[in-house]
């Protein structure tokens, strides 16, 4: 019997200390957030107007230098209006070389006043060819630019271009392709849940800082820990399938310590948000959770 009074006393306090130990040993809090790893040096390319993907000059993966053709849309009723415009300047051309002929002619026989007449259907021919070749200079333009060019050098990593946009109809803003700077400095693309921003935040008043560290692993080599530093926020929610809503939030790394550089590679990272209790640390989500029920029901 006096073996089981010091049992029990022993099971307390075990259990006490646990509890003390919960309540006043600190421990470093960390925001876990999944992501990708990303050159810094990034660019959408959009479709300049409305129009069919008629031709595509890049494959997934290839390197292209600023200036590229990437793909050529074809927009017919462009190319309508443009041929529509060349007519109408060609015609102002012929016109006006009839009118000067006319107008030599009425000034070598003296007549004054068909000389007045042409001078002033000159004038106004000359006007409206000049209007017309205006008209066909824009359009060239507009035309020149349904052939896509890449905006800077790096790599095209869009996944399967032709099955994605060949003889496919675009509007004009649509988003077509990316090029990424890979030779360029990298970083780590988080996607952090927005109810766990509140952490990140107060860490960073709290510290005095925006660059909390960051620890994180490779999908591909989870034995070897790397570090980073937080780098910026976005400053507002997205949508994601995985998570529901959250916040992109940016890593500063250094991409020698990676053995390869891979657009897109999975990353599994902690964010450092300062020192809370231990038992905190262990079971905060819980508390969190039901603090989120609570605030609901009452």
């Amino acid at each position: 019997e006096g073996r089981n009074w010091l049992k029990a006393l022993g099971v307390l306090l075990l259990v006490i200390a646990v509890i003390l130990s919960m309540v006043f040993v600190p421990a470093t809090y960390r925001v876990t957030a999944e992501g990708k790893l990303m050159p810094v040096i990034q660019r959408d390319v959009f479709a300049p107007w409305d129009g069919e993907v008629v031709e595509i000059y890049v494959k997934s993966g290839q390197r292209v230098k600023e200036g590229d053709p990437l793909l050529r849309l074809r927009n017919d009723d462009l190319r309508a209006q443009l041929v529509a415009a060349r007519n109408e300047r060609d015609e102002k051309r012929e016109l006006l070389v009839a009118l000067m002929a006319e107008y030599d002619e009425a000034i070598k026989t003296a007549q004054r006043d068909d000389e007045i007449r042409l001078q002033g259907q000159i004038v106004e021919t000359r006007i409206e060819m000049e209007a017309a070749a205006e008209q066909v200079k824009i359009l060239e333009q507009r035309d020149e630019q349904l052939t896509v060019r890449a905006p800077i050098t790096g790599v095209v990593p869009t996944f399967q271009i032709e099955q994605l946009l060949m003889n496919r109809p675009v509007r004009r803003g649509e988003k077509l392709l990316e090029v990424m700077d890979d030779t360029g400095p990298w970083r780590l693309e988080l996607e952090v849940e927005e109810h766990r921003m509140g952490h990140i935040l107060r860490a960073q008043r709290k510290l005095g800082t925006k660059e909390l560290d960051v620890e994180y692993v490779l999908a591909t080599n989870v034995e070897v820990p790397l570090h980073g530093k937080l780098e910026r926020l976005s400053t507002r929610a997205n949508a994601s399938e995985k998570a529901g809503s959250i916040v992109l939030a940016y890593v500063r790394i250094d991409p020698t310590e990676l053995p390869t550089l891979r657009i897109g590679a999975e990353v599994r990272a902690k964010i450092a948000c300062g020192k809370r209790s231990l038992g905190y640390v262990f079971f905060g989500d819980v508390v969190e959770f039901f603090q989120k029920q609570a605030f609901t029901w009452f």
